[in-house]
């Protein structure tokens, strides 16, 4: 709170704040003034046996939702079409009170990564603009997405970077004061931004407030001397090469911040090519310092495979492989960049971008690899990530950053799924029968982990020790493991009672979609799941609140077939889900867009593959390259 009091300059505005917990609520959190409502998942934790993750999560959540205390209760929006106003500051102020509180987070840096995910899921044809027309309740419902959260948090985050920290909250305060116990609008807001920051901000936050997209910047790098010019040019993005090659019309004003050796330089992009000139040449231009932008950036093939450079701030590497991987996906550059990418950053050590680097592991495996070829692919895994987890073993030393607790958990679950490293199964499988006795065994980060790897190929002993492990729980968080845990079993007599046990009294209402949608997600019960949905569709629809049953409709996303896709709109078609018709149009798109990517990009990782032998190295004849230092080891 003294954090937030300070960053607003105006005190709590509230005589009292209650922080209340709820057993079954669909809503996660609420910002009632003065009485927070929360699932307890989001609010019960026991500090001495959670996890690094679920005291994090609370942390954020608190965070967000005290937030709105200034943003949304004593300023609110004056119409549901500017809920932005609302959730994507709350969202935005997330990082600074929590990083204030724990600096060894680094919550400005999964900002980045945060916003490289909301930048997926705006490059959708389905997507809409952050400003967006709502009338009836079903329409209202709609709106609190990714769009009104994550990507106006991202452009606050953009903006914030381009004018200066203490520049925007010198603006943020003076928007406060004007309409403190009032009602205001998104113009509200960007003029008095731009009264402040005697910039542009109306023609910055109307372009990405009021039009739907993400912007690609394509830029080429040219010297003279010592002077150098950058060449720019904008177009919309989509992960799909089908629309990218159709023309778009849209532009953006953009504020792009170059980095120029160890200096960082802003310049407005607001036509579909520009030059910008600058005063010295540099062989590793970042096109994104901060890694703010609100955009994704393709680096000439010249520049390309000369980064990251050695300059290059975490924040800008984590969003270097982010926009490689999502230019994949759009096939404008090849699966082989992107692992030859990875292996340059190879030596990495910041969690965030390590995640950010193996994120597209599993799409790989599963949508690119023809049979034969997977074991070259789990090589190259266990290449990137064993030596990882032999460093860090499989339990925490004395002293140890919460970096290191969070990392651990992620790198052993990719090593053992996709590295199909069969020390890392047994020792998961060892790990949870010890946990299922004694509950102190395993790091509390560890266990989700562990259940989740060991019920991979797990049996029905192991099951039952879940299953009646979740009846007991002592906590949510020891619950939700041992159910997600369930979740992970592929044995179809195993998957069927999951999923029986989702639409049964055992699990609350709100989690009952997430369940569904989780064995939707994962790729080896995602067939019988959706089967087995719609056939028992009438005990499934019941566990459906207003909003929630948007989140299955949207897991039906992750097919990858035409016929799949048919089924799926014709499910739909005759059995609709309320709030979800905007879930349903970006589901079938998903399904597009995968379908496009597994087509154009599997001949390319076969070709990479045959460059490597069998440990995952380069053949001595050539290809992939090496594995060079990351900017954190220079």
């Amino acid at each position: 709170m003294h954090s937030l009091d300070q960053y607003y300059g105006i005190r709590y505005p509230y005589k009292k704040l209650d922080i209340i917990a709820v057993p079954d609520f669909e809503a996660g959190a609420m910002e009632n003034t003065g009485a927070i409502t929360f699932r307890e998942i989001y609010l019960l934790v026991d500090e001495q046996h959670s996890s690094v993750a679920a005291r994090r999560s609370v942390a954020e959540v608190l965070a967000h939702e005290i937030a709105h205390m200034w943003f949304g209760n004593l300023v609110t929006m004056k119409w549901w079409d500017d809920l932005w106003l609302n959730e994507g500051f709350a969202t935005w102020m997330v990082s600074k009170p929590v990083g204030d509180w724990k600096p060894e987070w680094k919550e400005s840096l999964q900002d980045v990564q945060d916003t490289s995910n909301t930048l997926d899921v705006d490059a959708s044809p389905a997507t809409r603009q952050i400003r967006m027309q709502a009338s009836t309740p079903d329409e209202i419902n709609q709106l609190f997405d990714g769009i009104a959260y994550g990507k106006a948090a991202a452009v606050l985050h953009m903006v914030e970077q381009y004018v200066g920290p203490e520049v925007f909250r010198a603006g943020v305060r003076r928007y406060l004061e004007k309409y403190a116990y009032g009602n205001a609008t998104a113009e509200d807001f960007w003029n008095t931004l731009a009264e402040v920051s005697k910039k542009p901000m109306d023609r910055i936050m109307s372009s990405f407030v009021d039009q739907p997209g993400v912007p690609m910047i394509s830029v080429h790098s040219r010297c003279s001397g010592k002077k150098m010019t950058v060449e720019a040019t904008q177009q919309r993005f989509y992960l799909q090469k089908s629309l990218m090659d159709s023309p778009s019309t849209q532009i953006w004003t953009i504020p792009v911040c170059f980095k120029v050796g160890s200096d960082k330089d802003c310049r407005i992009l607001d036509q579909k090519q520009q030059d910008f000139e600058f005063d010295r040449c540099v062989r590793e231009l970042s096109a994104d310092a901060d890694g703010s932008g609100y955009y994704r950036a393709q680096y000439a093939s010249d520049m390309f495979r000369r980064l990251p450079g050695t300059t290059w701030d975490a924040s800008e590497r984590d969003r270097l492989a982010g926009d490689t991987w999502a230019l994949v996906r759009a096939d404008k550059q090849s699966v082989g960049d992107y692992l030859d990418l990875i292996k340059r950053m190879g030596a990495d050590r910041e969690r965030v971008v390590l995640e950010t680097e193996l994120q597209p592991l599993p799409r790989i495996a599963q949508h690119l690899t023809e049979d034969g070829e997977g074991g070259s692919l789990s090589a190259l895994i266990r290449e990137l990530i064993a030596p990882r987890v032999k460093r860090l073993g499989w339990k925490p030393v004395l002293n140890e950053d919460d970096d290191d607790r969070q990392l651990r958990p992620a790198l052993i679950s990719v090593l053992g799924a996709y590295g199909n490293d069969p020390e890392v199964i047994r020792e998961a499988r060892k790990l949870a029968e010890q946990y299922l006795q004694d509950r102190s065994s395993v790091d509390p980060s560890m266990v989700s982990a562990v259940l989740g790897l060991a019920a991979r190929e797990g049996d029905s002993a192991l099951y039952d020790g879940y299953a009646q492990a979740a009846r007991t729980a002592k906590s949510p968080e020891e619950f939700l493991n041992f159910l997600y845990g369930m979740v992970s079993f592929s044995d179809p007599q195993l998957v069927r009672r999951t999923l029986e046990t989702a639409v049964s009294a055992e699990v609350r209402s709100q989690d009952s979609p997430s369940v569904l949608a989780t064995l939707l997600n994962n790729s080896q019960t995602r067939k019988q799941s959706w089967a087995w949905i719609k056939d028992h569709w009438a005990e499934v629809q019941a566990r459906f609140t207003i909003s929630s049953g948007a989140r299955v409709v949207a897991a039906t996303g992750a097919f990858c077939d035409a016929a799949d896709r048919r089924d799926v709109q014709s499910f739909f078609a005759g059995h609709p889900v309320e709030a979800s018709d905007r879930a349903l149009d970006k589901a079938l798109h998903t399904i597009d867009a995968c379908i496009e990517f597994r087509d154009q990009q599997k001949p390319n990782l076969a070709t990479w593959l045959r460059t490597l032998a069998p440990d995952g190295n380069p053949k001595a004849s050539g290809g992939g390259a090496p594995a060079a230092p990351s900017a954190s080891e220079n």
